[in-house]
């Protein structure tokens, strides 16, 4: 009866035993699977940044192409519009030398047209011509080339044979003096041009 209850009490302790032992492989694995998850995790975690990343860097590539292509595209288009300026320049150069009785023979009629088209052009381009006579001189927009005290002081000065290198530094400073007086324009010498608002061809000029 004594051995009955002994080989009862021993089953008993083998049944704990073996719970135990079960419990703490489901801890194990259940720990182990809460390592293999924060590992997966942390990779996708990873991962996504690298993706951000990537995205970002080509996004980033795509802007800066479209900037550099616009930045070709508009040098490009000022090369041209540098070439086509001198020839706009003579166009209305030429004009100003026809006689009023000749104005409005067909052909020069039809030239006329032609430079107004050229004129439209250039406007649709964002050309704006620089405006001089009767204007306030602007040396951000303007380039004095003569000044009509400087050459009444020369003529002074030949008259009187006083010539001499301090009398031409003199003059040249009035020139600078002239540029930042504010003083009217008297004669325009070659056009300005403005692309866009910026200046591209300051105007000569006379004041």
């Amino acid at each position: 009866m004594f051995q009955h209850k002994k080989d009862g009490h021993e089953k008993d302790d083998e049944i704990v035993k073996k719970a135990a032992g079960a419990e703490a492989d489901e801890t194990v694995e259940s720990e182990s699977d809460d390592s293999a998850l924060a590992e997966c995790q942390k990779k996708c975690a990873e991962y996504l940044s690298g993706w951000q990343r990537s995205q970002a860097d080509y996004q980033n590539l795509v802007k800066e192409t479209a900037s550099r292509r616009q930045e070709w595209a508009a040098f490009a288009g000022l090369e041209i519009l540098h070439g086509i300026l001198p020839i706009y320049d003579h166009l209305k150069l030429a004009f100003t030398h026809i006689p009023a009785e000749q104005k409005k023979i067909n052909w020069v009629v039809g030239i006329e047209h032609i430079k107004n088209q050229l004129k439209k052009f250039l406007e649709n381009q964002g050309i704006e011509e620089i405006k001089t006579v009767g204007q306030k001189f602007d040396p951000a927009l303007h380039e004095a080339v003569e000044h009509t005290d400087i050459h009444s002081t020369e003529n002074t000065h030949s008259t009187e044979n006083t010539h001499s290198t301090e009398n031409t530094s003199a003059d040249a400073g009035q020139v600078e003096e002239a540029k930042s007086s504010g003083k009217i324009i008297k004669k325009e010498i070659s056009a300005g041009y403005k692309l866009n608002g910026k200046v591209i061809q300051a105007a000569k000029v006379i004041i």
